[in-house]
C-alpha cells in the first residue's frame, strides 16, 4: 500500500509521539508499504524552525534522512 502522510503524522513517527494511534504505526512500520511525505512537508517544518515554532533536535536534512519515508 502506498500512503501519504502529514506533516503532523511525520513528526509524530520521528519523535515516537504517543499521539500517532497505533493503527497508524502498525502502518508506517510495515515494510511492505511505500511511506511517502511531500516536500511541502519539509517546507513547513523549515519555516516553522526558523521563526521558532518547532525545534528541532537536528537539522532538518537529518530528519528526513532518519526516517524511510520517501520525499514525494
Amino acid at each position: 500500500m502506498r500512503c501519504l502522510v502529514d506533516t503532523h503524522i511525520f513528526l509524530w513517527w520521528l519523535n515516537n509521539d504517543k499521539k500517532l494511534p497505533i493503527r497508524i504505526r502498525l502502518v508506517l512500520g510495515d515494510p511492505q508499504n511505500q511511506i511517502l511525505v511531500s516536500v511541502a512537508s519539509a517546507w513547513e517544518i523549515g519555516l516553522k524552525n526558523r521563526l521558532g515554532k518547532l525545534p528541532l533536535k537536528t537539522s532538518l536534512v537529518d530528519c528526513f534522512r532518519k526516517s524511510t519515508f520517501e520525499v514525494l
